[in-house]
């Protein structure tokens, strides 16, 4: 057993295949919920398989209510969603960092593909950011706080929303994206079978963002705005020997004193 686990959801056109590159290397287990039709058989390399209909928060409450004792025999679980593309290598260095730096929640960044926050692409020279917020899309936790914010994964079927309630649980130098960890996104944004199915039942994923941070609270619509279009201020740990430009550091001190 190892003291990583992977926790996703599965539908078709997934890409679990990368993060098993090289299979004997892994230091981490998989638990997979597969939310097709079914009866279906457990993919290759997954430690734990159930088949559960629903929609991403609804199998991690699922998976917290009746596989507790499982998951916290693990230090630290990535849920990500399953058209997230990362090799080996690069989840144990994720795994690595995110203990060495003693955080609580992350998330690798987005090197390619579609985002919807440009503040998740990687910065140049940059090993992390301390961030305002980290996305549903691929929240890395330690087991402590996957179970601290589980009362909040039955407040949007989609998902919207309660990704910007969560930092309230933590403090400003627990949250950070890991600019040196590079994923890539391989389906576009809001085309997937995700939100055919939520048409289908009549779910408005923006409607529940609104109606999640009206309930709960969230981090400030300004700086969600500055995370989508990348101009959010962070605090960030730059590798040895870095030097940035004049013209990034003006920048930089002139956008924390706006902020």
């Amino acid at each position: 057993m190892q003291r990583n686990l992977i926790l996703t959801a599965i539908g078709d056109g997934n890409v679990l295949d990368t993060w098993f590159d090289r299979p004997d290397q892994r230091q981490f287990d998989l638990f997979v919920v597969d939310f097709r039709p079914g009866p279906r058989a457990a993919p290759p390399h997954a430690t734990y398989f159930v088949e559960h209909a629903g929609f991403k928060p609804e199998h991690l409450g699922f998976v917290a209510a009746n596989f507790e004792p499982e998951l916290r025999r693990y230090d630290c679980i990535w849920c990500p969603d399953d058209d997230i593309a990362l090799d080996t290598a690069s989840i144990n260095a994720m795994f690595s960092m995110f203990e060495r730096y003693r955080l609580q929640l992350a998330q690798p960044a987005i090197a390619e593909g579609d985002v919807s926050f440009q503040s998740f692409r990687p910065q140049p020279g940059a090993v992390l950011r301390y961030t305002p917020f980290v996305e549903i899309m691929c929240p890395l936790f330690t087991c402590e706080a996957f179970f601290r914010v589980r009362h909040t994964f039955a407040a949007s079927r989609s998902g919207w929303g309660i990704d910007l309630v969560w930092p309230q649980f933590f403090g400003q130098r627990d949250l950070a994206i890991l600019d040196s960890i590079h994923a890539r996104h391989m389906r576009p944004l809001e085309i997937g079978e995700l939100y055919v199915r939520l048409k289908k039942l009549g779910i408005d994923p923006r409607q529940e963002r609104d109606e999640v941070v009206r309930r709960w609270g969230g981090i400030s619509e300004r700086a969600v705005r500055r995370m989508h279009f990348g101009k959010q201020p962070m605090p960030t740990l730059f590798e040895p020997g870095f030097r940035r430009g004049l013209w990034r550091r003006v920048s930089d001190r002139i956008m924390r004193r706006a902020a």
